[in-house]
Order: structure tokens, then sequence, then C-alpha cells
């Protein structure tokens, strides 16, 4: 679950055991067990705790971010300096991304995400691929389509086997989701919605 704290003091969490279910294993052991603080007026990253147990190998990362200082504590007093301020956590990452205005973004242009990650700094870019109107169970939904340029051999085969449809609208939902993992392939489809920023902008019903 995601946990966002002050000025707002909101607090959102998602129960992932339903989703990982349907996606297999290998994204529920490197996903599940963490969570993130951030400031939800700046986006800015406090906190991120993981917890990984995969078959034997486990390992802890608890994560205190310093924004006005660019640092990050990583544990056991090593402080390590971030190249600029705003830098995310792998789960705050998803969130602000989310904010970027895509609406005068052309086919090819890449958008970049500053991500710290298992100790290291790592620019992910989020490349459009274009618009797409999509069939789903809810109707057909206009979409932006992207693939985020992801770090090969952790979890996917090459770092662009993620495509992500998200709706092209002012809640930027992920609609659709399709990925080449180490063990196989998963798709990922909306089904419903609720307590959304405004309505879904479906073109047609089924």
């Amino acid at each position: 679950h995601i946990l966002f704290n002050p000025p707002y003091d909101e607090r959102l969490e998602i129960d992932t055991e339903d989703f990982y279910e349907d996606i297999g294993n290998t994204l529920k052991k490197h996903y599940a067990n963490s969570n993130a603080w951030m400031i939800t007026a700046n986006l800015e990253a406090l906190k991120f705790v993981r917890r990984i147990n995969e078959g034997g190998y486990s390992k802890e990362q608890d994560y205190i971010f310093h924004p006005t200082k660019n640092k990050v504590d990583v544990g056991d007093g090593e402080m390590m300096d971030l190249p600029k301020r705003g830098i995310q956590d792998m789960i705050s990452a998803f969130y602000y991304a989310r904010t970027i205005d895509f609406s005068e973004a052309k086919e090819g242009d890449e958008f970049e995400v500053p991500m710290f990650v298992d100790e290291e700094y790592f620019p992910m870019k989020i490349k459009l691929l274009g618009r797409e109107t999509i069939k789903t169970d809810l109707g057909l939904i206009h979409c932006l389509k992207f693939v985020p340029l992801v770090q090969e051999g952790r979890i996917f085969k090459e770092d662009e086997d993620l495509t992500v449809w998200i709706s092209n609208d002012i809640n930027k939902i992920p609609v659709r989701a399709q990925a080449d993992v180490l063990v196989g392939s998963i798709k990922l489809d909306l089904t419903g919605v609720k307590n959304l920023v405004a309505p879904l902008d479906i073109k047609k019903k089924k």
C-alpha cells in the first residue's frame, strides 16, 4: 500500500493480492510489502520501505529522502548524494508521472522520471508511442500509449518490454498494460473505476 503524509494527510491503501493474483508471483515478490511516503503538495518522496522475500533470498530497504539537501539515507549510517531535487522512489514515480503535461506531446517524445532504485540513481524515461482508442469492458477509451524504458534483467527481458495505455483525460489512469517478463508475458485490462477526479472519458459504451 501507499501512504501519503502531510500537508494534506491523505491515505490511500491498495490491496495488492487480487492484482498480483492475475500476473503471477514474479511481480508479487518484487513489489509486495512496499510502502512510500510523499508530500502531496509537490510530489517529493520522503520515505520508502521495501521488504523482499524470494525463495530464500531476502532484502530490506529503508530510504529516508532529504529533498532540501539532495541526499538519501539508505540505512546503516550511509548517506548518498542525489543529482538534483525531486528524485522519486519506485512507487512514488508512478504518481509523479501522472502529473506530466502530455497535451502538446508528439509521437516519439520522451519524458524523464528521476528515480532512486537499489542504491543508485536511475533516470527512467517514458516514450510516447501515440494516441489510441482501445476497447475495454467499460467501452472505448481514448488513451496515450507509452513505453516506459525499464531496467532490463530485473523483471523484464528488455528495456522496452512494457507497454502502458493511460486514459487521455484529467484522470490519467492506467487502462491497459502489456509486458514480456522473464517467466512469460502479462496483460492487464481495466475492468472498473471509482472515486475518480472526473468521469472517465468513455467514447462509446458497449
